[in-house]
């Protein structure tokens, strides 16, 4: 799974949907094992910087040292949510196995999506808040994430 996460190129809504369903199995297992995997916060990151309609110039401008090969590329743009049409949508519950076989997302599936990213998240800063290299970690995924 590490692997999957670590060698994945985003291309479809569906690669970020499978992907982020493998981090919140990651999650489940860091919290019996109590071990970190960097590729699970790498792939959730990834997907919240697909999916978020803040703009960044290249993958070189992005903070910290987040691998993103197909940052900018044409698909990574129909992956984006759009700040005109997003207006007004109240995130639901993702459900990632309809995700998995939608073709074309609309902008509610994307929304519901980056929910799920964000939690994913908050749940494993919750997990690393004792660890000692907490801040190094956190810090550019702040950057990323607040407004």
């Amino acid at each position: 799974m590490g692997s999957y996460l670590d060698l994945c190129r985003v291309r479809s809504f569906a690669d970020l949907a499978s992907g982020l369903f493998l981090c919140t199995l990651y999650l489940q297992y860091e919290s019996l094992s109590k071990r970190f995997v960097p590729e699970a916060i790498n792939f959730v990151i990834t997907a919240i910087l697909h999916l978020v309609p803040k703009g960044y110039e290249s993958a070189s401008a992005l903070p910290g040292s987040f691998p993103a090969p197909d940052f900018h590329s044409e698909l990574h743009q129909r992956l984006r949510i759009s700040a005109k049409s997003s207006k007004g949508l109240i995130p639901a519950k993702a459900d990632l196995p309809a995700l998995l076989g939608t073709l074309e997302p609309g902008e509610q599936d994307k929304t519901d999506l980056l929910a799920l990213a964000i939690d994913v998240l908050g749940c494993y800063a919750d997990m690393y808040k004792g660890m000692e290299g907490f801040i190094e970690l956190y810090d550019p995924i702040l950057k990323i994430i607040e407004p």
